[in-house]
């Protein structure tokens, strides 16, 4: 009897173990996407022939919701999405110029969502199968390193939680 209820006490403790260590996993993912977000603040975004400041930006999740964030003078921008809905993460192609690129997130169905105040009126909300990600063109490795910590927050939002870092995607 001592033996189950101690071996019962072990699955337990592990079980624990394991959803801390999933959490913290999931914690450094967002972390390092909210550095990189935050790496284009004080950058110059090109759009067509637009030039723009980026004020601020940042990415956070809470209920497994994330929240990406963009402001360039008057203008906001959120965009609103779960990781588990992610289909691909692929390149937006902007202007070659421009120190600042953008990712297409491509979610199943319409399910991520923009709302936008902008100086001339205040846009209403509306859902698409795509969000986007501002990130630093300069450092060569920053699409990449984005793609994969956006895919690795889709696993730990959808799948069995596990001891792994996510520091490795960023070597």
């Amino acid at each position: 009897m001592q033996k189950k209820i101690l071996s019962g006490v072990l699955c337990c403790l592990s079980l624990i173990t394991v959803l801390q260590s999933h959490a913290q996993s999931k914690e450094q993912c967002i972390n390092m996407l909210n550095e990189k977000a935050k790496e284009i603040i004080g950058q110059i975004k090109i759009v067509n022939s637009n030039r723009f400041v980026v004020d601020d930006a940042y990415f956070t999740m809470k209920n497994d919701e994330v929240t990406i964030f963009f402001k360039s003078g008057k203008d906001e921008y959120y965009y609103y999405f779960s990781p588990q809905h992610i289909d691909e993460v692929e390149d937006g192609n902007v202007n070659a110029s421009s120190p600042i690129g953008i990712i297409k997130i491509v979610l199943e169905d319409e399910l991520g969502r923009r709302e936008a105040d902008l100086k001339k009126s205040t846009a209403t909300p509306y859902y698409n199968d795509i969000v986007y990600f501002n990130y630093l063109k300069k450092d060569p490795k920053n699409f990449e390193q984005i793609q994969k910590l956006l895919l690795k927050l889709k696993e730990l939002t959808t799948e069995l939680p596990t001891k792994n870092s996510v520091q490795h995607l960023l070597d």
